[in-house]
C-alpha cells in the first residue's frame, strides 16, 4: 500500500496531467471555434488554478495531521517509558527504606549481644504478685 505522502504525490501528478490534457484540448478547439474554444480554455484555467489552490492547503494539512498523530505515539510512548521510570523508582525508594530501617535494627542490636529484650526481674515480679494473690485469696481475703 501506498504511504500518505505517496498518494498526495500520485494525486498531483494526475491532476497535472489532467489540467495539461485539457488545456492542450482547449488550445487545439480554439484554433477550430475561437469563441467555443476562447470559454472552454478559461475555464479550464480557472478550474486547473481552482484544484492547485486547494490542493496546497488539503496536502499541507494532511502532512501537520500525520505529524500530529506521529507525535501523539511518541508521547504515548514517552508516557509509557516514564511510568516504567517511576514504578522502578518507587522500588529503589522502597528498597532504600527497608535497608535504612535494617541498617538501624543492627545498629540498636549490636549492643545487646544475646541479652533479653526483657528484663527478668520484671518477670520475677510478676510472679511474686500472683503468688501473694493466691495466698491472701487462700486466706479469704478477696
Amino acid at each position: 500500500m501506498l504511504d500518505d505522502y505517496t498518494k498526495s504525490q500520485v494525486i498531483n501528478i494526475f491532476g497535472i496531467s489532467i489540467s495539461l490534457i485539457a488545456l492542450g484540448i482547449a488550445v487545439y478547439e480554439q484554433f477550430r471555434d475561437p469563441q467555443t474554444g476562447i470559454f472552454l480554455f478559461f475555464g479550464i484555467l480557472i478550474f486547473v488554478v481552482l484544484y492547485f489552490i486547494i490542493s496546497y492547503p488539503i496536502a499541507k494539512l494532511k502532512q501537520k495531521f500525520n505529524q500530529i498523530d506521529k507525535h501523539n505515539y511518541l508521547i504515548f510512548e514517552i508516557k509509557k517509558d516514564l511510568n516504567k521510570i517511576k514504578d522502578n523508582l518507587d522500588m529503589i525508594m522502597n528498597y532504600a527504606k527497608l535497608e535504612a530501617r535494617l541498617s538501624f535494627l543492627e545498629n540498636k542490636m549490636k549492643n545487646k549481644k544475646g541479652q533479653f529484650i526483657i528484663d527478668p526481674r520484671w518477670i520475677l515480679i510478676g510472679i511474686i504478685i500472683l503468688l501473694l494473690i493466691l495466698y491472701l485469696r487462700s486466706k479469704g481475703y478477696f
